[in-house]
Formats: C-alpha cells, sequence, structure tokens
C-alpha cells in the first residue's frame, strides 16, 4: 500500500498530498485539506541553492494553468 504524504501549511492546517504534476521546469501539487477533503489548494515545488520548498501560485493565470494540467491527466 501507497504511504499518503501530509504536508504542513503556513496556515498551520495538515493537507494530503493528492498528486503532483510536472509542466516545464514546475512541478505542481495538489493537497486535499486533511480535516475537510473537499477544501483543495494548489501549490508548487520550488528549488533554492539546493533547497526545496512549497509556495503559492503567482497569479490566477498561473492557478488556471495548474487546474487545467490536473483535469487533463484525470479525464
Amino acid at each position: 500500500m501507497e504511504e499518503i504524504e501530509i504536508v504542513t501549511l503556513e496556515d498551520g492546517e495538515e493537507y494530503y498530498e493528492v498528486a503532483r504534476i510536472n509542466n516545464e521546469n514546475t512541478c505542481y501539487i495538489y493537497l486535499a485539506n486533511k480535516n475537510n477533503p473537499k477544501e483543495i489548494v494548489i501549490r508548487k515545488n520550488v528549488v533554492i541553492n539546493g533547497e526545496e520548498y512549497i509556495e503559492g501560485l503567482k497569479d490566477q493565470e498561473e492557478l488556471k494553468l495548474a487546474i487545467n494540467l490536473y483535469q487533463s491527466q484525470n479525464k
């Protein structure tokens, strides 16, 4: 059985990692709130000075791109 990754975000809430999708040089991470699985957030993985971080998306355009990527892979 595959272990589910749990991530704690800046709001202190825990989220299950639902999916990761790579697009060009960006890895989008799709997360469901552990206490309310209908609450979904999307973050991206970034590497700064060799360290990995999770950060928010920069704007609505990037959000739309991330949603479209997820939908196209989960038809």
